[in-house]
């Protein structure tokens, strides 16, 4: 082909590639707009089927609440099948029965959350290991851990003998009864003690140390150092313990010392209000966590990407924040 009058061959050559250049540009330009529209109504589609299941899972839970609720009438008793076990729940309790049958979780989905942080922290949770469950209530954090977060087995401890027979019915359901050891009542001493709760809560159940006006019935209590120094309990490997007692929570730790040093990090609820119930209670929890830990995440903010590790002398503030309320913290160990 001949040159355009005025240029050189080599002009043309150059021309022709800016031409091709500039085609391949525009070209690329329309199929990065096409993509980025593409992109916008897969998101805006997968908003909307984020709202349908957001909205179908509403309508599940109201129709089993409904269904919840009357049952009392008919059945002492429901079944409930979850990603995270098999449970049987009680007709009568309004609190964690009612929302595991509901929800088909409670309190075991903010295990994986937990695990999370603690590997991005650099301490991670140990495939295979032991999860002490102390508030165990009818298993769903014992069981839950080995079903679906990796546990290999679980000592779990409930002080309330109906929670307890259910708890008990939940590990056979679920074919674990080699993989859960079920204790008692664990306290800061071995022998008798008392527990009281509101009827048909099953939450509710507290060891509680006086009041007269208080429905309470006779319990036997354990230090879990006790137990292990009789060889009872092995605590060797124990990667988490979860511990929800209602305020009890200092005199378990000063009953488990052992379980603290074995350097374990620790989910547990603090409710300033409970604690004040027991003698110093508050003041006792503060202390146990200022000796025994480095630091804590509050668990309310949830996990975030960089999880909020705070000194453990906040402890302190985080009770004048909280009030009336309570939270979970995760004590990471020295």
């Amino acid at each position: 082909m001949t040159p355009e009058p005025g240029r050189s061959e080599e002009q043309e050559r150059a021309r022709k590639a800016q031409n091709a250049r500039a085609k391949s540009e525009a070209a690329a330009g329309k199929a990065q707009v096409a993509e980025a529209k593409r992109l916008h109504a897969l998101q805006k589609q997968r908003s909307i089927e984020d709202r349908l299941r957001r909205a179908e899972l509403i309508h599940d839970e109201m129709q089993r609440l409904e269904y919840f609720d009357s049952a009392d009438a008919f059945a002492p008793y429901l079944g409930v099948e979850t990603p995270e076990g098999s449970y049987i729940v009680d007709t009568s309790d309004p609190s964690i029965s009612r929302r595991l049958f509901a929800e088909r979780t409670y309190a075991a989905n903010q295990i994986p959350i937990v695990k999370d942080i603690l590997g991005r922290l650099g301490r991670p949770v140990p495939e295979g290991c032991a999860i002490v469950d102390i508030g165990a209530n009818i298993g769903t954090v014992a069981i839950g851990g080995i079903v679906a977060y990796g546990f290999r087995r679980a000592i779990a401890a409930e002080v309330h003998p109906p929670n307890r027979r259910l708890l008990e019915m939940n590990i056979i359901l679920n074919g674990l009864e080699e993989n859960v050891q079920v204790l008692g009542g664990l306290s800061d001493v071995d022998g008798l003690g008392r527990s009281s709760g509101r009827p048909g809560a099953s939450g509710s159940t507290a060891v509680v140390l006086g009041g007269a006006d208080q429905k309470v019935r006779e319990i036997r209590l354990s230090r879990l150092d006790s137990l292990i120094d009789r060889g009872e309990v092995s605590i060797e490997d124990v990667g988490l313990v979860w511990m929800d007692v209602q305020g009890h929570e200092p005199l378990v730790l000063e009953g488990a010392r052992q379980l603290i040093a074995h350097r374990a990090p620790m989910v547990v609820e603090f409710s300033p209000d409970h604690l004040r119930e027991t003698p110093d209670g508050l003041a006792r929890m503060q202390a146990l966590v200022r000796e025994g830990f480095s630091g804590l995440v509050d668990l309310r903010a949830g996990a975030g990407k960089n999880p909020d590790v705070r000194p453990t002398a906040e402890i302190d503030s985080i009770a004048r924040d909280l009030g009336d309320r309570f939270t979970n913290l995760l004590l990471i160990p020295k």
